[in-house]
């Protein structure tokens, strides 16, 4: 019993040692430039040049001190509240009352009442989630494709007024207008193109992070609240199983 006292109070001061090294770590780590970036910086990326500056001037590399701090958004103790509160909602992760249904109704009858009544799985939850967060992804995504089909539009009717130049030994100026008018329009659509891809990126990009986070977040605060006598209850040779957490 003493041994074991021991060990536990060896693991909370290891705990409460890492815990300070973190918090005084992250004192000392700058802010994140993107919370007071501009409209434009956010828009070009340029917020995050001065750390991509460090890291080329530096020739050891980055150290964790260099790395600025989490937006809010990005922490994963907000995740986990956002994923408890909006993700794992008690209204949409509860199971389907079956109430007086029948004892002998088959597998395939119970799938089909659950699909009935809509129950609702932890992935469908996720889906539903990203679907919500990722809308103006998916506009920029719609817009992306649709300014390169014009763009491979305005190429062609580029090629058509540069033979048009060559058939009349370039005498006719409409053909010219008309070529400097399609080059400016795939210009145009380029510089539309590029900005939203890499918007849609960043957002979808960022959004798997954060349900990956909160996902990792929610096993772990599950965890540190299962007691001993329920993990070994739960628990073959030794070891946990996935039922137990």
């Amino acid at each position: 019993g003493r041994f074991r006292d021991n060990i536990n109070d060896d693991k909370d001061d290891t705990s409460n040692t890492a815990m300070d090294a973190v918090g005084a770590a992250t004192k000392r780590r700058p802010p994140n430039p993107l919370e007071s970036a501009s409209l434009l910086s956010r828009f070009t990326f340029a917020w995050n040049f001065q750390l991509l500056r460090k890291g080329m001037d530096n020739v050891m590399g980055l150290e964790e001190i260099d790395l600025p701090q989490l937006v809010k958004s990005d922490q994963s103790c907000w995740l986990l509240t956002q994923f408890e509160n909006n993700i794992w909602d008690i209204k949409t992760m509860c199971s389907i009352n079956r109430g007086n249904k029948s004892k002998r109704a088959t597998k395939k009858d119970n799938t089909k009442e659950k699909n009935k009544h809509g129950q609702y799985q932890l992935a469908r939850a996720l889906l539903m989630d990203y679907w919500k967060s990722t809308f103006w992804a998916r506009v920029l995504l719609n817009m992306n494709s649709i300014v390169k089909v014009f763009q491979a539009y305005s190429m062609g009717k580029l090629l058509e007024a540069f033979g048009s130049i060559d058939n009349d030994n370039g005498n006719d100026y409409n053909n010219h207008s008309q070529a400097y008018l399609w080059g400016c329009m795939m210009i145009l659509c380029g510089s539309i193109a590029i900005p939203t891809k890499q918007h849609q990126f960043n957002i979808t990009f960022r959004k798997g992070i954060q349900l990956r986070i909160a996902l990792i977040a929610a096993i772990y605060a599950k965890t540190t609240k299962l007691s001993s006598v329920a993990v070994v209850d739960n628990s073959y040779n030794g070891i946990s199983t996935v039922d137990s957490i």
